[in-house]
């Protein structure tokens, strides 16, 4: 199983492979560009959403004041 390091570096990994053949550059600084135009790596993605569902699900929990 992986942990999360290993998910999110081997997922960005292939975004990153893909962007480099898109734009056809071995050069990852070409790549780590593509921040700018707000496309977000999976491992970015994955850490929002985590912390998205974190806030949802401790809110739920959470007694309902009157």
């Amino acid at each position: 199983m992986l942990n999360k390091s290993d998910l999110s570096s081997s997922l960005d990994f292939v975004i990153n492979r893909l962007f480099m053949k898109l734009f056809r550059t071995n050069i990852i600084e070409t790549v780590e560009v593509c921040d700018q135009f707000g496309f977000d790596k999976p491992s970015v993605l994955w850490a929002r959403r985590v912390r998205n569902f974190d806030s949802k699900f401790v809110a739920s929990k959470m007694p309902f004041v009157s």
